[in-house]
């Protein structure tokens, strides 16, 4: 599997907490988020899981859910994943020409550049927080995690 240097960090799928902070836009809040991820997953249930079946799914709409979260994004043990993702598909991109697969959150551009201890330094912060899928999402997207752990470090 090729690995995409510039859309990976381990902070997508940190320590068993999911982030899909860059999977969707205008998010409305946690209860409706979570409600189109269970729609999502049962549609996706309902295909074969076959490279074929998977870009029917996700062919099946062109626009965000009402609550922001893209279509494609899917319960898996409980965390939240694209099924379309390369690390699930023996290294094959499915989200070519359906989203955004170059874009990774400035705070997880900028994990990425730090040395091994900053991060560990950031780790340690972000497992401190104890923080749910949902509010880890949305803080590392929106810069509001990195800024506040800047706040507090010596950087």
């Amino acid at each position: 599997m090729t690995k995409n240097v510039c859309t990976t960090s381990e902070l997508c799928q940190f320590e068993g907490i999911s982030c899909m902070g860059c999977c969707g836009h205008s998010y409305t809040n946690r209860k409706e988020v979570t409600e189109g991820i269970d729609k999502n997953t049962n549609e996706f249930n309902a295909h074969l899981k076959t490279n074929e079946s998977l870009i029917i799914f996700r062919d099946r709409f062109e626009t965000l859910r009402s609550c922001g979260i893209c279509r494609n994004m899917v319960w898996e043990e409980k965390k939240v994943l694209c099924p379309l993702h390369p690390a699930k598909n023996k290294g094959k991109d499915l989200r070519i020409g359906h989203c955004d697969r170059n874009y990774l959150c400035p705070t997880a551009k900028t994990f990425n550049k730090w040395s091994e201890k900053e991060k560990e330094k950031f780790r340690i912060f972000i497992r401190a927080k104890k923080l749910d899928w949902y509010s880890h999402s949305m803080g590392m997207d929106s810069g509001k995690l990195l800024k506040e752990f800047k706040s507090i470090t010596d950087f």
